[in-house]
């Protein structure tokens, strides 16, 4: 009679550990969602029912861990939509310009003030802004002047990427240096 107990017991306690190490994913905000999960457990009565909700639980409790980091990545809206009416304003223009360079640097300059501006994870605005040109292409198909050089629209992407994570890297210093001149500046009180 102990060894159905006993094993039992041991799936009593996987279960709670799935859930808790899934519920630890969860941002301090969501940690009550967790912990109901959590409680949850022991009032699912019939094993195989309670397997199953060990499953679900767990995988609703990872989702929502991961929807949540992405929104916390896409957190800044206004950089995204610069980023995107960036990359689509170069993108347009690019349709019927006689030569691309100055749109490549008005890219890569605005990505690199981007990169300046919004430094977390600022590889994210180069790729915003320098994937539309290609997409752009796509839908466009064979007409414009990508007739020739349809290869040629994806050149600015990796300068863009480079460009706003070195423009986050000089905004990062700049910022440290400014920080460390206004301590070392300050007097103190007396």
């Amino acid at each position: 009679m102990s060894g159905p107990r006993a094993l039992q017991r041991l799936c009593d306690r996987l279960a709670q550990a799935i859930l808790a190490n899934a519920a630890a994913l969860l941002p301090a905000r969501r940690r009550a969602w967790g912990e109901a999960v959590l409680a949850e457990v022991e009032a699912v009565d019939p094993p195989a029912a309670r397997i199953a909700f060990v499953v679900s639980g767990a995988l609703g409790l990872v989702r929502i861990a991961g929807a949540d980091a992405l929104r916390g990545r896409l957190a800044d809206p206004r950089a995204v939509a610069a980023a995107a009416l960036l990359g689509l304003g170069a993108a347009v223009a690019d349709l019927g310009a006689a030569t691309r360079w100055p749109l490549r640097i008005a890219l890569g300059g605005g990505c690199l003030l981007l990169g300046v501006l919004v430094p977390r994870a600022a590889w994210r605005w180069g790729l915003l802004a320098g994937a539309v040109l290609p997409v752009i292409a796509h839908l466009v198909g064979f007409a414009g002047p990508y007739v020739h050089d349809r290869g040629d629209v994806w050149f600015p992407l990796v300068p863009s990427i480079l460009l706003a994570v070195a423009g986050a890297a000089l905004g990062q210093r700049t910022r440290r240096r400014l920080c460390g001149a206004g301590r070392s500046g300050a007097t103190p009180r007396s």
